[in-house]
């Protein structure tokens, strides 16, 4: 991964992936999966209007992230995809 003192993938960032697919659909066609120096997941793709997107996974927080904004939201929150949704990328 990301340097000789990267941490190994943390389970709790996998569990957060399995909870955010399972709430709403991730983009299928240019869905990248990289793991952060600090052991979390990130996920990463195109919006339509072409701005790239990075969602970091952490055990209970997903950091959306684009070149003109960051945004946190609790990954249990249950209102998550409405959220997601109401982002303009």
């Amino acid at each position: 991964w990301d340097g000789r003192d990267a941490l190994p993938m943390n389970p709790q960032s996998l569990e957060s992936l399995a909870t955010l697919s399972q709430t709403l659909p991730l983009p299928g066609q240019d869905l990248a999966v990289f793991l952060e120096h600090n052991g979390n997941l990130v996920i990463s793709w195109s919006a339509a209007n072409g701005t790239v997107v990075d969602a970091s996974l952490g055990p209970r927080l997903l950091e959306i992230s684009t070149d003109a904004f960051t945004l946190e939201l609790a990954i249990d929150d249950p209102l998550l995809a409405q959220r997601i949704a109401e982002i303009r990328f």
